[in-house]
C-alpha cells in the first residue's frame, strides 16, 4: 500500500493499563507497549485510549509523554478506573494474564480530536481485547473507519473469555495485517470456521477469506512466519535468555510496521522484528527501554548464520 501522510504517527489504539507483575507494576497493554516501541525505533508515535481519573491513569500518561509519544489521544475518564491486569508468570517466563473489568478503556467513547488523530495516522495497531464491551468496539471501529490513509493491522489477541468469532471476523474485515501467536491460530481458525491445517496454511487460509496484504505468526522461540499471497519467509528467533515475554509480541508488530513503511523487504522485517521482540524479552514488562542501535547490532546475529 501506498502511505499518503509521512508525517503522520504511528497509533495504538486500545487498552492502556498497568501489568501487575510479580515483581512490582509495569506500564503495559498491548496497544500501548506498541506504540512506545515503534517510537523507540525513531518514529512518531500516539496513543488512542481512555484512562481513569486518578493517579495511576496520571502516572501512566507521565510515563508515556517522558517516552515521547503522543498522549493526547487518551481521554481521561472521571467515573472508571484505569485499568490493570495480574500477570503471572510460569518456570520459563510466559506471561498469563488476569484482566479487570469495568475500567475506562471499557468506555472509550472517541473525541473529536481522536478521530482526527486517526485520520493522520500512518499505520494503525489494534485489538481484540479492547473490543470487550459494545461501547469500546463501536468506539474503535468509528476510528477506524477514518483511518483512510493507514496500513491497519489487527493484533488478534486472544485473553481470558474476551474475544468472540464476531469481534475477530469484523476486526479482520478492517485490516490490512493479521498478526497472531501459535496458540491463538488454532483458537482463531475454529471461531471462523477454518478447516484444520498447520500453522502456514492456516495463516493462507485467513489471508484468502478476509483478503489481507499479511498475515504475521509469531511462536516464541520456534522463530515467526509472513505470509503473503505470493510467499511464506520464515525466521527463527533470537537466542535470548527469558525474563519475561510480556510485550514481546507487541515488539514483534512495532519492528515489522516500522521496517516495512521505511521501505523494507520482508525478510528483513521479519529480522528486525524478531530481534526487537528477543531483545524486549530479556527485560522486565512490556515497556523496556530498548534502541535502535541495540536491535540493529543484534540483527547481525542472523547476517553472520
Amino acid at each position: 500500500m501506498n502511505v499518503s501522510n509521512p508525517l503522520g504517527p504511528i497509533i495504538g489504539l486500545g487498552e492502556i493499563l498497568w501489568d501487575r507483575l510479580p515483581a512490582g507494576a509495569q506500564p503495559g497493554g498491548a496497544p500501548f507497549n506498541f506504540a512506545i516501541q515503534a517510537h523507540q525505533m525513531g518514529h512518531p508515535a500516539a496513543m488512542l485510549s481512555a484512562a481513569g481519573d486518578d493517579p495511576s491513569g496520571h502516572e501512566i500518561l507521565g510515563l508515556a509523554r517522558d517516552r515521547g509519544v503522543d498522549i493526547s489521544g487518551v481521554s481521561i475518564d472521571p467515573l472508571h478506573p484505569t485499568g490493570a491486569v495480574d500477570v503471572v508468570l510460569d518456570t520459563s517466563g510466559v506471561a498469563h494474564y488476569q484482566f479487570l473489568s469495568d475500567v475506562a478503556w471499557d468506555y472509550f467513547d472517541p473525541t473529536q480530536h481522536q478521530i482526527a488523530l486517526a485520520s493522520q495516522a500512518r499505520a494503525i495497531c489494534f485489538g481484540t481485547l479492547a473490543q470487550r464491551t459494545t461501547i469500546s468496539c463501536t468506539g474503535i471501529h468509528a476510528l477506524l473507519a477514518k483511518a483512510n490513509n493507514a496500513l491497519v493491522v489487527c493484533d488478534v489477541n486472544l485473553r481470558q473469555s474476551f474475544y468472540s468469532a464476531e469481534v475477530i471476523h469484523r476486526s479482520l474485515e478492517r485490516a490490512q495485517w493479521a498478526k497472531l501467536n501459535d496458540d491463538e491460530m488454532p483458537v482463531c481458525a475454529k471461531l471462523l470456521g477454518l478447516p484444520a491445517g498447520n500453522l502456514e496454511e492456516t495463516a493462507r487460509l485467513l489471508l484468502n477469506r478476509y483478503n489481507l496484504d499479511l498475515v504475521a505468526v509469531t511462536m516464541g522461540s520456534t522463530g515467526s512466519i509472513l505470509i503473503t499471497p505470493d510467499h511464506c519467509w520464515r525466521q527463527s528467533a533470537l537466542p535470548v535468555t527469558v525474563t519475561d515475554t510480556v510485550g514481546a509480541g507487541d515488539a514483534f508488530t512495532a519492528g515489522l510496521i516500522v521496517r516495512y513503511l521505511e521501505g523494507a523487504g520482508y525478510q528483513d522485517m521479519l529480522i528486525f522484528a524478531s530481534t526487537l521482540a528477543g531483545i524486549t524479552a530479556t527485560r522486565r514488562g512490556g515497556t523496556p527501554m530498548v534502541t535502535r542501535h541495540e536491535v540493529e547490532v543484534g540483527a547481525r546475529y542472523f547476517d553472520a548464520k
